[in-house]
């Protein structure tokens, strides 16, 4: 097995940002789409709704059972899979 890269590690930041260390870019929440908002990697230091974890609709990024996951109004929920994690892979 090879060492995961840099882009596939995160780390805990300031102001609740999750920092991707491979694109120097933060995980965020495109606050700004009502219906389906987008998650994505942002600028770190840009103070935009857009990388935002607690968005203006109640989304906001959460660890559930060691999986970081968005959720969106308590109702609706998109797993993201931490690199090595049980259950991760093709």
């Amino acid at each position: 097995c090879e060492p995961p890269s840099a882009a596939l590690l995160w780390k805990w930041v300031s102001r609740h940002r999750l920092y991707n260390l491979g694109t120097n870019r933060c995980l965020g929440i495109n606050a700004t789409k009502i219906v389906q908002p987008d998650v994505g990697v942002f600028e770190c230091d840009v103070s935009l709704p857009t990388i935002m974890l607690y968005g203006a609709m109640n989304n906001k990024l959460t660890v559930v059972d060691s999986k970081v996951v968005v959720v969106r109004r308590a109702t609706s929920v998109q797993q993201w899979r931490i690199y090595g994690a049980a259950g991760e892979g093709p």
